[in-house]
């Protein structure tokens, strides 16, 4: 199961947990691997990888899918979107599990489900402060989904990456900020 994560987010330990889990229910009949971004495929191209049959399961954020149809942003969360509460509720009382299924057995034949929720993150880590909108400008800010367009909006210079190339790339400098929120 490759993810989009690596080097200990979040969302890398809910990866791990849905392993173990897995392995509970089965008895341990059933195991899996869990690779880190960049070891089976890119990490904004997991679920392509599963649709390919490169891995048979895949663990990664369906915002990442904003560039190729911003109908993702549903389900992948957006600037002024549900917290996570509401997101479980219309995920799993109000039909929003249905649309997720529906849309990737439909769009990339996988099938998808949730296995990892988090709360909202902080808007901005940055290396300068950042103190009024204008000291966003040409800002190079590593984000995704909706925040690629509203971050643009507002002048920065937006790039995607998968979170386990967040803190190497900011690391070395060549982003001034990010909005990954598990730093």
């Amino acid at each position: 199961m490759p993810t989009s994560w690596g080097g200990g987010p979040l969302q890398e330990i809910g990866a791990k947990a849905f392993a173990n889990k897995v392995a509970e229910l089965t008895e341990g009949r059933v195991k899996v691997q869990v690779f880190p971004s960049g070891t089976l495929t890119k990490g904004l191209e997991v679920r392509s990888a599963v649709a390919k049959g490169v891995a048979e399961a895949g663990h990664t954020w369906m915002g990442y899918d904003w560039g190729k149809d911003k109908t993702t942003v549903l389900f992948g969360g957006f600037a002024g979107s549900m917290d996570t509460e509401r997101m479980l509720h219309w995920i799993y009382e109000g039909g929003g599990l249905k649309l997720w299924r529906d849309y990737n057995e439909e769009r990339f034949g996988v099938v998808s489900f949730p296995c990892f929720a988090r709360t909202a993150e902080a808007f901005l880590h940055s290396r300068k402060p950042i103190r009024s909108l204008a000291d966003l400008k040409g800002l190079k800010f590593r984000t995704a989904g909706a925040w690629l367009a509203i971050s643009k909006g507002l002048g920065a210079a937006p790039v995607t990456m998968p979170g386990g190339e967040v803190y190497a790339t900011l690391e070395r400098g060549a982003i001034d900020a990010t909005e990954w929120g598990t730093l």
